[in-house]
């Protein structure tokens, strides 16, 4: 045993120092005052975790190794609040705590880390047992050996080749870049072609891990070195592989990161009705509170304040129901975290699906409360009672029937049938209907708060949503009845619901004949006059339209459409308004001499 690195030439060689074994901590049996006291220090520590997570980054590393005991305050945050702390620091800034950290918080970093889906990453496995292995010298080889045997001899197969040298066998045969400490193991690290300075810079770092690692799995127990060498190049690395996927899933289920065929039953929409038939839940009682349970505290921290299950949850004051659901709720996220298949590791990045879940929870909860407005009372009961997760389907099940109602009718549509695109509906109405005919539908915000889509927050919005997807569909109704001849005249120019109608209207007041393909273009001197006759008399600052000329638009309707004004009135009067609100703000402070064709887009004008 022992023995020392050299290149493959007897008068190489290193002598290595050997490295001690960590110690492990045994659980010791207490009485119950031992317990009373146990159970203020863990309190305790809960209460300074919570501190130090409302501060930045940089002052929580601080605040950290200032405390009286570092180490049992690492040991005591959750794995993911941990994990979201390193994150943020990045891995340089984070070898103070890496070194505090216990075996299973490096283990949960490495399982959010090294795959990529199912499959395993090497520059990340490389990248991160670098750090692991700056952080903490003395303990990677002990914990390479006990807790990362598999991944350590998958590692190894994928990156060195390993050759026994024969007793009369000369090592200078071997070649110059083998290495060896025992003159019998000789190994040498791939070296694979590479395309660019990065991927030379990733081999580089290999490299250096590589060698550190090796030298101190040889100095900490030699012979179980040598089993490991024999190991990595006797096993079938997809089958090991596997088998590390597979208890890297079992270990993330325990935290709601369930395999994604799982957690996308997280999306399956659940009627109000049926709740009750899947079941309800029992929270612990204070007797059976458990405070060292890790449960995180980013995800509560990150929690709106200002919607239904926010204030629900400000309701309970009972400390021991809070524990319960703010562990159910951390749960509920990772699942979605899963489901839709992203990597959070910013506080950012996890507060935009603390928001989401929720959000849908409280759309779940105004649901659960039809025809009536929510009631704080009931829905605390509701949140006690049933599961979050069936909250979370019941919200998000509003928003899938948006999806399920347009999908279907689009199947069917005019505008579908007769080849036009999405944009026939101008941007508002493309907008609403891009945000629900995608996969998992969104709200249309057009950056309201500065962003394009987002997740829905309130039943109002999904009832928004559904009014604008109804007027779509009227008008697309209305369209079909009205036996539309439809062939661009001028292919160039952009066509909308909005400029169809009002051309073919406008065509038919200037009593222009119907042409074989319809809008065709009116020339500008042939529309001035009706132009002219839209507006009431005055000046020409906030003009509105006059009230006989939208009678005549309705009447026209109803004659093109054979249906009754009262029936167009009553299923597209909104639409109507807006269309004739859009025509007042754009033409109205515009003179008929300053018309210019390039410029018209409700109407299809040509000079």
């Amino acid at each position: 045993m022992g023995g020392s690195w050299y290149i493959a030439r007897p008068t190489a060689a290193r002598r290595l120092s050997p490295i001690a074994a960590a110690d492990r901590l045994l659980e010791i049996p207490m009485n119950d005052e031992a317990m009373d006291l146990e159970r203020q220090r863990i309190l305790a520590l809960r209460q300074q975790r919570k501190e130090i997570m409302s501060l930045e980054p940089e002052k929580a590393l601080s605040a950290i190794l200032d405390a009286p005991q570092p180490a049992a305050l690492v040991h005591s945050y959750p794995e993911e609040d941990l994990y979201l702390l390193l994150s943020e620091l990045g891995p340089q800034d984070s070898l103070p705590l890496l070194k505090l950290a216990s075996d299973r918080q490096w283990q949960y970093l490495l399982d959010m880390e090294i795959w990529r889906k199912d499959r395993l990453d090497l520059p990340a496995v490389t990248h991160w047992l670098y750090w692991l292995a700056n952080a903490d010298p003395k303990r990677i080889a002990r914990w390479c050996y006990e807790e990362q045997n598999q991944l350590i001899s998958l590692y190894l197969s994928r990156n060195i080749e390993l050759h026994l040298r024969e007793f009369d066998q000369d090592p200078s045969e071997f070649g110059s870049d083998f290495i060896s400490d025992d003159e019998t193991y000789y190994v040498r690290f791939r070296d694979d072609p590479v395309k660019s300075a990065e991927a030379e810079a990733e081999r580089q770092l290999r490299d250096a891990l590589l060698a550190e690692l090796l030298r101190r799995l040889s100095a900490y127990d030699h012979v179980r070195f040598q089993t490991l060498l024999l190991e990595s190049v006797a096993q079938i690395p997809a089958e090991t592989e596997e088998v590390l996927l597979r208890w890297k899933n079992v270990r993330l289920a325990e935290k709601g990161f369930l395999p994604f065929h799982e957690a996308v039953g997280l999306y399956q929409a659940l009627e109000p009705e049926n709740i009750a038939q899947h079941g309800t839940k029992v929270l612990p009682t204070a007797e059976q509170f458990d405070p060292r349970l890790p449960v995180p505290f980013a995800t509560s921290e990150a929690l709106p304040e200002d919607n239904w299950f926010s204030r629900t949850l400000r309701q309970i004051q009972d400390a021991t129901r809070l524990f319960a659901l703010q562990a159910e709720f951390a749960g509920l996220c990772n699942q979605a975290i899963t489901a839709d298949q992203t990597q959070v590791s910013q506080r950012d990045q996890l507060r935009q699906v603390v928001e989401k879940v929720s959000d849908y929870i409280s759309i779940g909860l105004e649901r659960l409360s039809r025809p009536e407005s929510p009631d704080l009372e009931r829905c605390r009961k509701w949140v006690c009672r049933l599961p979050l997760i069936n909250l979370f389907r019941v919200g998000y099940g509003a928003a899938l029937s948006l999806k399920w109602k347009a999908t279907q009718w689009r199947k069917q549509s005019w505008f579908e049938k007769t080849g036009l695109p999405l944009n026939f509906w101008g941007e508002r109405w493309l907008g609403v209907l891009g945000g629900i005919l995608v996969p998992r539908p969104r709200y249309f915000d057009n950056y309201a708060t500065g962003v394009l889509y987002r997740e829905f927050t309130c039943l109002a919005e999904v009832h928004q949503t559904a009014t604008i997807l109804d007027q779509i569909m009227a008008v697309d109704d209305l369209l079909s009845l009205m036996e539309i001849r439809l062939g661009r005249g001028d292919g160039d120019r952009y066509l909308s619901y909005q400029n169809l109608l009002l051309t073919l209207w406008a065509r038919h007041y200037l009593k222009l004949p119907r042409t074989r393909k319809e809008p065709t273009s009116i020339k500008l001197e042939t529309f001035k006059p009706f132009y002219d006759a839209l507006w009431e008399t005055g000046g020409t600052t906030g003009r509105r339209i006059r009230q006989e000329m939208k009678d005549d638009f309705l009447a026209w309707l109803a004659q093109a459409s054979a249906m009754a004004p009262d029936g167009i009135r009553q299923r597209m009067e909104k639409s109507l308004e807006a269309l004739f609100e859009v025509l007042e703000n754009e033409f109205g402070p515009v003179k008929t001499a300053n018309l210019d064709p390039r410029y018209i887009l409700m109407f299809l004008v040509v000079p």
